[in-house]
């Protein structure tokens, strides 16, 4: 079972995304900032990660960054919010920093569960 971090500072937004991914059989933790999720990677670092880039305590993009830095190999799912001016540039532009897939808010199942189908093919593909 693959452990999945959600990083949003909506509570509405991470309620749904950890119960779909519960149903999906992941285990799933969920908190509201960059600095409780560098907590809970310190301490058990999780499979897989989605996290938004507007986050209150930290900028999103800045985050993905950091995390890259000695987090290589976890997959990272950058979430942005379909009011997002620049929603295009955003998105390219998280890929960049080291996001390894993108999902526009509001999102469906359909669109988490084609994410996490690519995130698995690209991992089985590296092994």
């Amino acid at each position: 079972m693959a452990h999945v971090l959600i990083v949003d500072n909506n509570q509405k937004t991470r309620s749904e995304l950890h119960n779909g991914l519960r149903k999906l059989n992941f285990l799933v933790d969920s908190v509201g900032t960059a600095q409780e999720a560098e907590r809970k990677i310190g301490k058990i670092p999780p499979d897989i990660i989605f996290t938004d880039i507007l986050l209150y305590d930290q900028d999103g993009l800045e985050f993905i960054s950091r995390l890259r830095t000695g987090h290589e190999s976890i997959p990272i799912i950058s979430m942005l919010d379909a009011k997002s001016h620049s929603k295009a540039a955003i998105k390219d532009y998280s890929l960049k920093r080291g996001a390894s897939a993108s999902l526009e808010k509001p999102w469906n199942a359909n669109e988490v569960f084609s994410v996490l189908q690519q995130i698995f093919k690209a991992a089985e593909q590296k092994n």
